[in-house]
Formats: structure tokens, sequence, C-alpha cells
């Protein structure tokens, strides 16, 4: 059973591996340019710290083309859609059974998808909520306690394929997107793409139409969705978006014309009397914080950093009130 296989850093890379040390034949793989890998061109244009915190590992190349020339896999880079549909002849050359997605930067056309017996995509949530680019950090962000990994039929209406198979994954209370994208990206999503595909090869799916009462759509997460406002966000608020953009698009405020990453912050249920919101209030009693008043309740705020063209210190403690006053 023939696969082409096409994925981008992070689940796709891991996704791939995962495929081959599986002995899954992976005929050929579809990535995109490294030298216009938009999703590190995206981060490191606009926070620089993150992207070399989070994403040290890819920022010089796309790991996906170094698994295929280490295992002798042919890979293509395409840029855009019409580069994918010139690849229809090629492809074919193959005669592969299945096309396997799992992050990818193109919708795939109709006359890629009808080569294939079948042609899935690997999705991290619990589909037929949280369609989108960006499920991971939303789930955090609306304080979910479950999500969770699909494989869904491709269809030309993003991730609203008929579902072949699911997973679900709890979501801890200490968990931020880098944590929770971790155990996605490592453990769960090639876990259940090589389930689908060995059940796929034993005709052992049926896959079942998506509720589309139920399903929910949420845009791609970007930057401007980190800014923090002490004094028009609430405690808790602002404490899921600390926990959505550790990874990709970190929380930020503004100090005077720095911009000020926050990596690590914890909600206070109390209101500091005397205080407005935005207002700080001091150091939290064990040195482990700087505490700010909010629209409602307050927040321990636990690690900052200055984002710069250089890596900067992380800054913790008492270091915490210097940096602010």
């Amino acid at each position: 059973m023939k696969i082409v296989f096409c994925g981008l850093i992070g689940q796709g890379t891991s996704s791939l591996e995962h495929l081959i040390n599986a002995g899954i034949e992976v005929a050929l793989v579809i990535t995109e340019p490294a030298e216009e890998n938009t999703i590190l061109k995206k981060k490191l244009e606009t926070i620089d710290n993150l992207s070399k915190h989070s994403l040290r590992e890819y920022i010089k190349y796309n790991r996906i083309k170094d698994l295929c020339a280490k295992n002798k896999i042919e890979y293509i880079e395409v840029a855009n859609k019409s580069e994918l549909i010139v690849l229809k002849e090629k492809i074919k050359t193959y005669n592969p059974e299945i096309l396997a997605a799992s992050t990818f930067h193109l919708k795939i056309p109709a006359e890629i998808l009808e080569l294939f017996r079948y042609a899935i995509n690997v999705h991290p949530s619990l589909l037929p909520k949280y369609r989108g680019a960006s499920p991971i950090m939303w789930a955090l962000v609306n304080n979910e306690k479950l999500t969770g990994v699909s494989v869904h039929l491709i269809t030309d209406e993003y991730d609203a394929g008929d579902i072949i198979d699911q997973i679900q994954i709890p979501i801890d209370s200490e968990d931020t997107a880098a944590t929770l994208s971790a155990r996605i990206f490592d453990i769960y999503a090639p876990e259940i793409l090589i389930r689908v595909l060995t059940n796929i090869k034993l005709s052992r799916i049926t896959p079942k139409k998506q509720n589309t009462a139920e399903a929910s759509y949420f845009r791609k997460y970007t930057i401007d969705d980190s800014f923090i406002d002490f004094e028009k966000m609430e405690a808790q608020k602002i404490c899921r978006i600390v926990k959505a953009g550790n990874y990709y698009y970190p929380a930020h405020f503004n100090l005077g014309e720095e911009i000020i990453i926050i990596w690590n912050a914890e909600f206070i249920d109390r209101d500091f009397d005397g205080f407005a919101a935005g207002e700080i209030v001091g150091i939290a009693e064990d040195n482990n914080g700087l505490i700010v008043q909010t629209l409602k309740k307050s927040v321990n705020i636990k690690v900052l950093q200055k984002n710069l063209p250089t890596i900067a210190p992380l800054i913790f403690g008492r270091q915490l009130l210097e940096l602010v006053k």
C-alpha cells in the first residue's frame, strides 16, 4: 500500500518519521520550500524570541527534507496550488493508493484527490468541533478540558469530511500550547494515523459523516490574539491567552516602546483594594512573580522576557519589578 504524504514541520515531521519507522511504504513526500517556509518566516517577523526558543530546531531548515534524504524517499517542494496541480502526472507514476496529510499549507485540489483510493487528513481536534487552522490554541483560550485528534476524509471543504477515527485527549490544568502540541504531534497524531492506515489495509474502516449542527470553526490564531491589555481584560482570560501563546505566538504587552513577552502567569482569585486595572500590586510573597490587578481579579506574572533582535534572558522573581519600573 503506497502512500503519498503531505506535511510540514511539527506534526507533519513527527507523523512522517513514525510512518517510516513503522515500515509503511511512503512513495513520495510533498512539503513546502524550506527557503519559503511560511510557518517559520511569519513567526520570525513577529516575535523573534518566540521563534528562537520554541522553533530553534527548525529555523535553518525543514527537517522533513532530512528525513526523506536519510530514507531515500523522493520529496517535492510546492509553494502554491498551481505547483501542486502540475504534479498530477508524476504522482500517477507511483500508482499510490493513499494520500495522507498532516499539517499542510495548501488546499488539495480535486484533480489530485481523484488519484487516490483514500485521501485522509490528520486534524488536531475532536471534529466537528474546532475546524480551522489553530485548534490547539483556541481550545486553550476557550478553557476546554478535552481535545483530541481526528482522521477524516479530505473534501472540498476544510476539515468537513467523514470521520474515520478519533482519539480523545484530556487538557491538563497546566497545559500550554507547547506541552499540548508536543503530546499531539509526537504521540497521538502519529498513533492514530498509523492505526487508520492499518485499518484501511485490512478494509476495517467505516467513515461517519460529521454532525454539522455541532460544528464550530475558528480562524487562524495570530500574534494580535496574544496581545494583553491589563486594563480591559479579566485575569482568567489573560492566563488562558498566556497558555495558548506559549508556543508560536506568545502573550505580550507594550511597555513604552518595548514589547514584553509573558511566558508564565498564574490566576489570583482576588481583587486588590486601591489598585486600578493595569496597576502593579507588588512582588508575590514568595518572590515568585509580579502581581498585577486586572479588570476582574489579578494575575501573578512569573516569567517575562524582552522582545529583542537577539535572545534576551528570561526575567524572574524580584527582577520583574525592576523591568517594569
